[in-house]
């Protein structure tokens, strides 16, 4: 499970990825209000519908970006 806001780095995504492409395990991106990234809740002030889809969506298009696409967004 990716949580993104403790995965840290774009580099930290691309090495999950990469293991997980490697022995072919899907990876859920676990979103809810207490895992948003910090830059997400300074933009709209404190956790909310579309902070969670934002986030979703960037870590979807990372994974995508490093050939990965079994995915599940929770």
């Amino acid at each position: 499970r990716i949580n993104p806001g403790n995965i840290g780095s774009e580099e930290n995504v691309r090495k999950v990825a990469e293991a997980c492409r490697k022995r072919n395990i899907p990876i859920r991106i676990g979103v809810n209000g207490g895992s948003l990234e910090k830059p997400l809740l300074e933009k709209y002030g404190h956790p909310c519908p579309e902070a969670m889809l934002e986030s979703a969506k960037r870590h979807i298009e990372l994974l995508n970006k490093y050939d990965f696409d079994d995915i599940c967004i929770s």
